[in-house]
């Protein structure tokens, strides 16, 4: 029901200027984020997964340009909307979860300074003795043990598992409907990955928020999400459930992502599994299918023209020719 969405992405196009040309870093995305969901975003380095998380956060480089689409919150158009606007959305209505840590704390500021100036930014009648216990409740509600001396300490005497709990703490401190986790587990081991991906599940069943994972990790992607959206070379792939995109994915590009998985029950002297070829140059993308230089599957067609977004269950869409009538080879 239109109700439920939370965030409506239609349509999404961002270029870039660079010494090699323009950079087609997003092309014509689209993806609703329902209440209360985890909608997770998946492909490789250079997708555009990013780019589109920080479009409607209004964070792109002046380098960037926004062609066309819409990305409403609410029903609210974020895209154009005044600096002051965002400011105020930021962190009270969406939050963020950064992928580096490290260049997000600011290094020569306490964790409790951080944390009090969250609040008192969007609260300034909260007292600063006040903003400070909060972010202390914070940091101890993300299991941190002695949460008092973590607030007193800087980021650069904290691990990076650490680092990542005080960045979520940050980020959900107003209470945000929506959380864009941006590779939040990026460069943690597995056991901190666990705990930090328990700790976003609890905060969602909490406060009923949604959040938008982005993330190259399909394991993760099983462990927290409800709908997965498969981009490549900054078009969507493939769209769906959890189950639609492990059990029947559809999409040659989702099917090669879900073979290069490590399997745990596979032989040692079994090779791992790769995609072949280079990923699509983003200044001189093909004139048909995004992913037609790699696929093996890849018919004239294919190399012609983009391929229509069809209809392959209840809320499971692909784009690919091979789900129309002729396959491939048409025309």
């Amino acid at each position: 029901m239109e109700n439920d969405v939370l965030l409506s992405v239609s349509g999404l196009r961002i270029s870039f200027r660079s010494p090699s040309g323009t950079v087609r870093a997003v092309n014509g995305v689209s993806y609703e984020v329902r209440r209360g969901e985890v909608m997770g975003i998946v492909g490789e380095s250079g997708s555009g997964k990013s780019v589109s998380a920080y479009a409607l956060m209004g964070l792109l480089p002046r380098t960037a340009r926004i062609e066309s689409g819409s990305v409403r919150f609410e029903g609210r158009e974020l895209l154009g909307l005044p600096e002051r606007e965002m400011e105020n959305l930021r962190g009270s209505e969406i939050g963020m979860i950064f992928q580096d840590p490290m260049s997000s704390l600011d290094p020569v500021f306490r964790i409790g300074d951080i944390l009090s100036e969250v609040i008192r930014s969007h609260e300034p009648r909260v007292k600063k003795k006040e903003a400070w216990a909060r972010g202390v409740e914070m940091l101890r509600s993300m299991g941190i043990r002695d949460a008092e001396n973590a607030a007193r300490s800087y980021q650069s005497s904290l691990s990076g598992g650490m680092r990542q709990r005080v960045m979520i703490a940050a980020s959900l401190l107003l209470r945000p409907k929506l959380l864009i986790a941006d590779e939040p587990t990026t460069a943690l081991d597995v056991t901190i990955q666990d705990q930090i991906i328990r700790l976003l599940r609890e905060e969602k069943e909490k406060s009923g928020m949604s959040i938008l994972f982005i993330t190259h990790n399909f394991g993760i992607v099983a462990d927290i999400c409800d709908r997965v959206t498969v981009m490549y070379g900054g078009h969507v792939m493939e769209s769906g459930t959890v189950n639609d995109i492990f059990y029947q994915p559809a999409h040659p590009y989702t099917r090669a992502l879900l073979r290069a998985v490590p399997r745990v029950d596979s032989s040692r002297r079994e090779p791992l599994k790769t995609i072949e070829g280079q990923p699509v140059d983003a200044t001189n993308l093909p004139a048909g299918c995004v992913f037609s230089t790699r696929c093996v599957h890849c018919g004239g067609l294919c190399r012609r023209e983009q391929p229509p977004v069809r209809t392959v269950g209840h809320e499971h869409t692909a784009s690919c020719w091979l789900l129309t009538e002729g396959g491939a080879e048409n025309g």
